[in-house]
């Protein structure tokens, strides 16, 4: 009704064609819903096919298994067949272990009382660079890859030459190549001098938990 209303419009030239245009797409949708069937019937005598083939040469090649097997029968193969075990490598991400705050480091000085002495206060500007190249170079030295040390014996190596500041130097150790880790169950002295290289500084003892040092 729309349609033939349209089309009597004066204001437009409209296509007799129009009115039954809607009989049009019904015939045309229904040819395409035909080729669609044949398509999916065709499609699947393919599959079924196929399927039938396959299956049909996995029973081949089991009776013909069956067949060598039971022709070896009486006289079996000397070497056996060696399967590896099929295996798959879990990583659970809750395996992880939670953040370990280390635990603070106690330092034993052994000062003497400067009872009227005039103190020296020069030392609290002086500044003490670290080379942390040279510790990791002093590890790489001692600790072959894939392996791990304790921190006393690399130090027994290499003794301490810039004092407590060296040592923590070692602790704060952050190389793609090595892991510092810290065992609560241990302890360990380290006896190391006021960051001079002559040694004529003050001597001081330093005693923290056991530290390794792993090479990756």
């Amino acid at each position: 009704d729309l349609l033939r209303r349209v089309t009597d419009l004066q204001a437009i030239e409209a296509d007799h064609r129009l009115t039954s245009i809607h009989h049009d797409w019904s015939e045309a949708a229904e040819r395409t819903q035909q080729t669609v069937r044949q398509i999916s019937e065709q499609l699947r005598r393919f599959l079924d096919d196929q399927v039938w083939l396959e299956n049909r040469r996995v029973v081949e090649l089991v009776r013909g298994i069956e067949s060598l097997a039971l022709a070896r029968r009486a006289d079996p193969p000397a070497v056996g067949i060696e399967v590896d075990l099929p295996g798959v490598t879990i990583a659970l991400p809750f395996d992880r272990p939670l953040h370990d705050a280390r635990p603070a480091v106690a330092v034993e000085s052994s000062l003497a009382s400067p009872d009227d002495a005039e103190l020296d206060v020069d030392a609290l500007f002086e500044q003490t660079v670290v080379d942390r190249a040279r510790l990791v170079d002093n590890i790489r030295s001692v600790v072959p890859r894939g392996s791990s040390a304790r921190l006393a014996d690399i130090l027994g190596l290499y003794p301490i030459e810039q004092g407590v500041a060296e040592l923590v130097g070692y602790l704060a150790l952050t190389d793609d190549e090595l892991e510092v880790s810290v065992d609560e169950s241990g302890e360990m002295l380290v006896d190391c001098a006021d960051g001079d290289p002559a040694g004529t500084g003050v001597r001081r003892r330093v005693r923290l938990p056991e530290v390794r040092v792993a090479r990756r």
